[in-house]
């Protein structure tokens, strides 16, 4: 088996299975999430709101990608099939 190591960068939610957080050769990056805040503001805003959330997303997956974790060899990228929209 190949030594690899591996940086996961996700948000937080459901902690992983023990096998993953026990193995030392995999480190989870943890992004924060979106404030939930936001809801509580007035209905005018949300539109805004709904166009800064991915915005804001984005810049912080590539903070992370950029500057926080080590430069990796490869690049796999997982988007769940309901974060898009249809």
């Amino acid at each position: 088996m190949a030594f690899l190591e591996v940086d996961i960068v996700a948000y937080g939610g459901l902690d992983p299975h023990t096998a993953v957080l026990e193995n030392s050769s995999i480190r989870i990056h943890k992004m924060p999430q979106w404030p939930t805040s936001v809801r509580n503001l007035p209905k005018i805003l949300r539109p805004l709101m709904l166009m800064l959330k991915p915005i804001v997303q984005f810049f912080l997956l590539l903070w992370y990608i950029c500057m926080k974790i080590p430069s990796p060899n490869v690049f796999i990228v997982q988007v769940h099939a309901l974060t898009l929209p249809f």
